[in-house]
């Protein structure tokens, strides 16, 4: 829109009076800078909460490698099987 606002100026500027002209692209400029002072702000604080969830999504996968694991070794098995009910299914029974 700044752009547009820009150029509307110029041609204004030439075909009627430079006052109106200068007053377009003055708020084109206005509206250009806005929005490229809004895109900087807010690709910053995407990319730092995009890095707290790839952060968080290594976290569960490191925890649930561990939860298979000890899945794998309470069933007797020496590797989860990748489906936690099978190996849970495999335990025997402490109370017969």
């Amino acid at each position: 829109m700044g752009v547009i606002l820009a150029g509307w100026g110029m041609v204004a500027g030439l075909a009627t009076s430079g006052i109106a002209g200068a007053i377009y692209t003055m708020l084109g400029i206005t509206c250009g800078g806005l929005a490229w002072g809004l895109k900087i702000q807010y690709e910053g604080d995407a990319r730092v909460r995009l890095a707290e969830i790839d952060a968080a999504a290594a976290d569960a996968a490191v925890e649930n490698r561990e939860i298979l694991e000890s899945i794998g070794e309470v069933a007797g098995s020496d590797a989860a099987t990748g489906d936690p009910a099978a190996d849970v299914c495999r335990i025997p029974d402490q109370n017969r």
